[in-house]
């Protein structure tokens, strides 16, 4: 596509799925690193613990909020009723 060129709804849906995948993944391969590293993770000098941070947080935006993502992707692929505005 084009520079500007608006996403179908249901591709811009497909590709928040697609996001909030990556997202999860990303957290739980977060999750598996800090376990295997121990406690010493998350010691506040850790540079590991400062990169868990930033992603938990950055991870909980609203961009990425997996109830609204999914419900407008069932609308979508079910043909029921308008996506949530501003979230499509």
């Amino acid at each position: 596509m084009r520079p500007g060129e608006p996403l179908a709804p249901a591709d811009h849906s497909r590709l928040r799925m697609d996001l909030l995948s990556a997202t999860r993944e990303c957290r739980h391969a977060f999750d598996d690193l800090l376990d295997l590293h121990g406690v010493t993770g998350f010691t506040t000098t850790n540079p590991l613990q400062r990169l868990w941070w930033d992603f938990a947080v950055g991870s909980r935006h609203v961009q990425f909020t997996s109830y609204v993502v999914a419900q407008n992707y069932g609308r979508l692929l079910l043909g029921v009723g308008e996506a949530v505005p501003g979230s499509a």
